[in-house]
């Protein structure tokens, strides 16, 4: 499957289960082919999960790959900075596996409530 289906998929996924996700097109402004800010190789996606009650929210960075799609030398460096930041970007290569980053980010936010 095409890694732009996978991508949809994905959005989806987390737009079914109440999460508001953005493409970052970072490739794009890398290329040129957009203006933007993004450093080449940061994450394909950037879905956000509100916490209510708070103006806070959860957020995951998802890196969209096929079963064989390999990271390449600006992703492995741009998400090798994230992780110095204590982020945890995630390659995600199917629905399912954003399923379960939806569960964990679901288990968090009931987390955050019990501590209220």
């Amino acid at each position: 499957m095409p890694e732009n289906e996978i991508e949809n998929g994905i959005r989806e996924a987390f737009l079914r289960a109440g999460w508001y996700p953005i493409k970052t097109e970072a490739g794009m402004v890398a290329r040129r082919q957009k203006h933007g800010h993004l450093p080449a190789g940061f994450p394909d996606l950037t879905v956000f999960r509100r916490l209510p009650g708070t103006p806070l929210c959860l957020a995951a960075l998802i890196e969209v790959k096929t079963e064989t799609g390999t990271l390449e030398p600006s992703q492995v460096e741009r998400h090798a900075e994230l992780v110095t930041y204590g982020l945890s970007p995630r390659i995600i290569r199917d629905a399912g596996a954003a399923a379960a980053l939806i569960a964990e980010g679901n288990r968090v936010a009931a987390l955050l409530r019990g501590q209220r």
